[in-house]
């Protein structure tokens, strides 16, 4: 047990650290030189996501472009060339407020809400009820509205405008939040490749996929996790033994209230109202301890209990 190494409020908490950082904006600060110039120069660029091997941004008129890999179609330009070390338009005419990156797919909210989506497709993760790749964007079935998205290793979720939360793609560990963990088919390998709704009547004020699991906050700024838990990334009072998934969303972090949440592949963080960011889940690299010390305040593997 690793409660009485941690902090009266529970989470390993780091000081000094700011959860979100603003990366790769200035063009001095790649060691390639300034390929990226031409569309980030003059601050034109109003939002970047990182995914696997790609990054995408949006400029001011709500233009997507994407680089890196792109052997999925995930820089939704239309082909499959392996990679582009320049920004290329994603193809579609869409103007978006949001880009949410993954590993082979992307997915972009338009400014009407709608969720368009593009690149691998093997476990639906393209949300279009279909398995088929698309290197151009496609959109999300159900004619939802959603407010944001978020997209993982092989899922992606978005919160709606009247409430509900929605998630496709892989759920091999229950990370859809549905109340199901779909096992593999011949038909459907390991996902679901429309929306399905996450169990419970709660609505989320913000989302983050990772890579088997997902977390979000409500109104309140609970923390609420599902999904893989063998790393103990659910940050809930479950031991973080291999197999012990849930999905269904559980409470991270019984005393701890958030106003923002990031999630890996394999821990999570968050960011409370005064600053400090409190983690949880695997430490083999020390992504869930104290940057001053960067070792584990638990045994790798192990989960920092929330709450304790």
């Amino acid at each position: 047990m690793c409660r009485r190494s941690l902090p009266p409020s529970g989470f390993g908490r780091i000081e000094h650290t700011v959860l979100s950082i603003l990366l790769g904006l200035a063009t001095s600060s790649c060691g390639g030189g300034d390929a990226l110039g031409p569309f980030l120069e003059e601050g034109r660029a109003s939002t970047i996501s990182l995914g696997s091997s790609h990054s995408c941004a949006l400029n001011e008129s709500g233009m997507a472009f994407c680089w890196g890999a792109n052997s999925s179609g995930q820089l939704g330009n239309g082909t499959t060339t392996s990679s582009s070390a320049m920004p290329t338009a994603v193809v579609g005419g869409h103007e978006f407020q949001q880009l949410a990156a993954g590993s082979l797919s992307t997915c972009g909210l338009g400014v009407s809400g709608a969720a368009y989506c593009w690149g691998s497709n093997n476990t639906g993760q393209l949300g279009d009820g279909t398995l088929s790749g698309s290197s151009t964007p496609v959109a999300v079935a159900g004619g939802h509205i959603f407010v944001q998205l978020t997209v993982g290793e092989n899922h992606a979720c978005g919160i709606a405008i009247d409430g509900p939360t929605w998630c496709w793609g892989s759920n091999h560990f229950g990370q859809l939040g549905d109340g199901s963990s779909t096992v593999n088919t011949a038909n459907f390998p390991g996902g679901k490749p429309h929306p399905v709704r996450v169990s419970g009547d709660r609505s989320f004020a913000t989302i983050s996929a990772g890579g088997y699991h997902t977390c979000a906050l409500d109104y309140w700024g609970r923390a609420f996790c599902w999904g893989s838990n063998d790393k103990g990334q659910l940050g809930s009072e479950f031991s973080g033994t291999q197999g012990d998934h849930r999905s269904t969303p559980v409470r991270a972090g019984l005393f701890n209230m958030f106003v923002r949440i990031s999630v890996g592949s394999s821990h999570s963080c968050a960011l409370d109202h005064r600053g400090a960011a409190w983690c949880w889940g695997s430490n083999y690299q020390g992504e869930a301890a104290p940057p001053s010390t960067r070792r584990p305040r638990c045994p790798s593997g192990t989960a920092a209990i929330p709450g304790t």
